[in-house]
């Protein structure tokens, strides 16, 4: 008996052990993302604010408005708003949650690898350093992380014989059916990775079956949300059939394109892997077979190695590379196995030594975070890390009538969002390649028809911008662009100037007829 009141003893110590490492990752985790809570920079969070909005006004995605992404995110964006308020501090709360999450979760898992609490702290550090700042924010990539990372940490444990529990296999499969509803590439190579785990010759009938119900359970919840709005048709045509013809032709970059000190060692993360993992099977030939878990590892690496392309570069490798924790955790063990305390050491100073640059850029920019000046906005007050004449497009927004309509061109979600304005149109991101002729010609008639005013950003219209940001792009005037263009500056006038933002008013004898024809 006394064996057996030790042995329970030992369980619950270290399971509190486990619970106090993970209150200090997550601590950690939002006090790092405190100083962004009100910091806005990219444009691409305005996607899911502004979506956000348009549905909890009641509009209905893919029939009220254009979107290529799968529902859940936009879904959990409104429904987050619902209860926190439709400010940009209180969307960043969900972010900041998000965040300590994934790193919770980052941190079972490579503690599972590696058997040490530390480790596992360690690897959830120092993603957090390499990817907070100015990507502290809404982002259906987060999410898939998150959704992906549970399913990591669900399914690795399972490789390891005779410590299946009944409900892994299912939160396995609901979080990977959850990550194929946030981003429908990254989710289903994340439900390939797992299905590898749970779907093989030696699983229980038992695990297998939950395992598919799991997964199917949530794309299922969300095709009834959609066809209960009537909008099963167009989530197709948007979801399906743009993303497949449209989608990849201008995003391609080089892997580890636009990285920075801070983003760097995402960078290293996949050859590391590759080259360590290669030097665990040159030592150990049959690793691959006896190690149970470093297989499965292998396969959430890969899965997050291809699930940043078609644009690997350093702030999507950020969003990724959490899954190739578990693996690098992992051979770190494996080839450490039988080394001097001395050479141990060196090697964790080493890694230690690497993640500085990322910290002190990390540090930087959160010193810098705090001269900012604040600027109301009908979100409540917002920090513009790149101004650009942001802060006087907001004023001049907020000084127009309140009934007026405005148009944001070519991709300012955000401050339609901050704003409160809306966008006019159904769509709010118009980049050649990307958008088609139609969606310029459905633009031009909803601008010509509804709106009052124009918000043009100037410097990301520049062709120069545009190949920047986008370099597999091989025309950035095509004849649709120029068109449309051309019909916002001949029927509106402009009202304003405020750095790269230009205001510009509705003319007399502006009509929907004016765009009717000439698009073909």
């Amino acid at each position: 008996m006394s064996s057996l009141a030790s042995a329970h003893q030992g369980v619950l110590r270290e399971r509190w052990i486990v619970a106090g490492w993970l209150l200090g990752v997550g601590i950690l985790a939002v006090l790092l993302c405190l100083p962004f809570l009100r910091l806005v920079l990219f444009e691409e969070e305005g996607t899911w604010l502004n979506a956000a909005a348009r549905l909890r006004h009641g509009q209905t995605i893919y029939r009220d408005f254009f979107q290529f992404h799968a529902p859940l995110s936009f879904i959990m964006t409104a429904s987050w708003l619902d209860v926190a308020g439709p400010t940009l501090a209180g969307a960043h709360m969900l972010a900041m949650l998000v965040t300590a999450g994934s790193a919770c979760f980052i941190y079972l898992a490579c503690r599972q690898a590696t058997g040490s609490s530390a480790a596992g702290a360690f690897c959830a550090v120092a993603w957090l350093v390499v990817s907070q700042g100015f990507w502290t924010q809404i982002n259906h990539h987060w999410f898939a992380s998150f959704f992906s990372l549970v399913v990591a940490w669900a399914a690795l444990p399972s490789t390891v014989a005779g410590r299946t529990a009944w409900w892994r296999p299912l939160v396995a499969g609901m979080a990977g059916g959850a990550a194929a509803m946030v981003s429908q590439s990254r989710g289903t190579l994340i439900v390939l990775a797992s299905a590898a785990v749970f779907l093989h010759p030696r699983r229980s009938r038992r695990d297998m079956l939950t395992f598919v119900a799991g997964v199917a359970s949530v794309p299922f919840a969300m095709l009834a949300y959609v066809a209960g709005h009537n909008a099963l048709a167009d989530a197709y045509s948007d979801v399906i059939l743009f993303t497949l013809q449209n989608y990849s032709q201008i995003q391609p970059v080089p892997y580890g394109h636009a990285t920075t000190l801070q983003t760097f060692p995402a960078a290293l993360i996949y050859p590391g892997c590759a080259v360590a993992l290669l030097a665990v099977v040159i030592r150990n030939r049959r690793a691959l077979l006896h190690d149970q878990f470093l297989p499965a590892a292998a396969g959430f690496a890969i899965a997050g190695f291809i699930g940043s392309f078609p644009r690997p570069d350093g702030t999507h490798l950020c969003f990724t590379m959490p899954l190739a924790l578990p693996l690098a955790a992992r051979c770190a063990v494996l080839l450490g196995q039988g080394w001097p305390g001395a050479v141990r050491r060196f090697a964790l100073a080493a890694a230690v030594c690497l993640m500085l640059p990322a910290a002190a850029f990390l540090l930087l920019i959160g010193l810098g975070t705090s001269r900012i000046p604040m600027t109301q906005t009908a979100a409540g007050a917002v920090q513009f890390a790149d101004q650009g004449g942001k802060a006087g497009a907001i004023m001049r927004l907020d000084s127009l009538p309140p009934g007026d309509a405005v148009f944001f061109y070519p991709y300012n979600p955000l401050l339609a969002a901050l704003s409160g304005r809306g966008q006019v149109s159904r769509y709010d991101l118009f980049v050649p390649g990307y958008t088609t002729t139609a969606q310029y010609q459905e633009a031009c008639t909803a601008v010509m028809r509804d709106a009052d005013w124009l918000l043009l950003d100037r410097g990301s219209m520049s062709n120069e911008r545009l190949q920047q940001i986008y370099p597999a792009m091989t025309n950035p005037s095509p004849p649709e662009r120029i068109r449309f263009e051309r019909a916002l500056e001949t029927w509106f006038e402009q009202a304003a100037q405020d750095g790269n933002y230009e205001l510009r008013h509705r003319t007399s004898g502006t009509r929907a007829t004016l765009c009717e024809s000439g698009w073909d």
